[in-house]
């Protein structure tokens, strides 16, 4: 993905067109949430900018919790992402 990309991707998931937010204070408890056919998603808050990150496996959420980050989990449907991509 090219920086204009994810820069697109993480504005509408803040502005909440695209994605929905999920609530959840671990991996499992995240992937529970998450519909057939959904991509976790997350925006990191770091003080001079945000990161998107694909939270596709439980190292992953691991990571965003041991740098102790302020971040926003997202549920993406992957045909839903593929429209707004295109």
């Amino acid at each position: 993905m090219n920086t204009n990309t994810v820069r697109s991707i993480t504005k509408a998931l803040s502005d909440g067109k695209l994605g929905r937010q999920i609530k959840a204070s671990s991996y499992g408890e995240a992937t529970f949430y998450l519909k057939h056919g959904e991509v976790l998603f997350a925006i990191a808050q770091y003080p001079t900018h945000r990161v998107l990150l694909i939270v596709d496996t439980a190292e992953r959420y691991q990571q965003l919790e041991y740098k102790e980050t302020p971040y926003t989990l997202y549920a993406i449907e992957e045909e839903k992402l593929e429209q707004f991509l295109s």
